[in-house]
């Protein structure tokens, strides 16, 4: 049976008070726990007041997006991307992005590294968290507060979030 927070709880193995025990797999809760399907949580630490989160996704094979042939694994590459805060800390994700390549000879595509539809190519924020910065900026609230609670001091640029609207002219 599955609990919360992806707990399984095995009713097979009662203690000798007779409650059922609970097995973890801590990937999946941290998974779960991050909110990005697809993901999985490797690894995670509190660095100087930051909790960072190593991630990677879970896809083992894909194609060429030039000719659809199944690409080899070509290693990882770390893309740092913030994230929005968790329980009042600022998340840094670590990114273990994989690097496919194509082994045709005449395929004009040689690497790639895989995308995802939580962080943009190049993104220093998840969707989610440029989504908070620019509801932020929408209200005109600084982007180091967000609903009245401290944001984790993310440090944003704001062409980070695309271009600024332009002031309403005065009448």
């Amino acid at each position: 049976m599955i609990g919360a927070w992806g707990l399984t709880i095995r009713s097979d193995q009662a203690t000798s008070r007779g409650r059922p025990q609970v097995g973890v797999d801590v990937t999946d809760v941290g998974a779960r726990m991050l909110g990005l399907p697809g993901f999985v949580a490797v690894l995670s630490g509190e660095y100087g007041g930051e909790l960072e989160v190593v991630v990677e996704t879970i896809e083992t094979t894909t194609g060429c997006p030039s000719c659809g042939v199944v690409a080899t694994a070509h290693g990882r590459r770390d893309h740092l991307v913030r994230d929005i805060p968790v329980a009042g800390r600022a998340v840094l994700l670590v990114w273990r992005k994989r690097v496919w390549r194509c082994d045709q000879r005449l395929c004009p595509t040689r690497t790639w590294t895989e995308p995802s539809e939580h962080v943009a190519g190049r993104a220093v924020l998840t969707a989610r968290a440029r989504g908070v910065v620019l509801r932020a900026g929408r209200a005109r609230r600084s982007h180091g507060r967000v609903g009245g609670r401290r944001a984790g001091g993310w440090l944003v640029d704001g062409d980070a979030c695309g271009p600024r609207p332009r002031p309403a002219p005065h009448r």
